[in-house]
């Protein structure tokens, strides 16, 4: 009875399927910090982690493009248009974060860098994360940036997984 069990299961097994091409991503990175009026630049480390990982899951080919494309832009969802318009039919990963200090403890200055890491493609569905990352930093002059650089591997992690989440929906 286990064994008709097992081969009916064995009939209809699935095998999981991939994107016939790989998919092109354009990627499109801020930094905020609330303490200051203008925006800050994105370090390349940080930009170039994110980049690597979804590139080395996917396959896909990645530009970076600059964070000015979505400068100005109020909501999230002009921001997202104008991406996407920029990316040119790519799918548009779009990581707006900010860091903001917490403190100082035991000699160490923490650090919250927030994200919302939204994947979209012109004419589909839009996909959004948010994303709390604490990082310590170890010297009081250490600003947004250091904190962003701090916690690069992280934010692609999660970047890659959402880029995942959103391949996995379109199928």
């Amino acid at each position: 009875m286990v064994l008709i069990a097992w081969m009916m299961a064995c009939l209809h097994a699935v095998t999981p399927t991939s994107p016939a091409e790989p998919m092109s991503v354009a990627l499109v990175m801020t930094l905020t910090a609330p303490e200051a009026a203008q925006d800050h630049a994105v370090p390349p480390e940080a930009s170039d982690a994110v980049a690597e990982a979804i590139a080395r899951s996917g396959g896909a080919s990645t530009r970076i493009l600059s964070g000015d494309v979505i400068a100005g832009a109020g909501t999230h969802t002009v921001q997202v248009g104008r991406a996407l318009d920029a990316a040119q039919g790519s799918t548009v990963v779009m990581i707006v974060s900010t860091a903001r200090p917490r403190g100082e403890l035991a000699g160490r200055y923490r650090w919250e860098v927030s994200a919302q890491v939204t994947v979209a493609r012109t004419g589909g569905e839009v996909f959004t994360e948010r994303i709390n990352l604490p990082v310590n930093l170890t010297y009081v002059h250490e600003g947004p940036e250091d904190a962003l650089k701090a916690t690069a591997r992280q934010l692609a992690r999660r970047a890659d997984l959402a880029v995942s989440r959103y391949q996995r929906g379109l199928q």
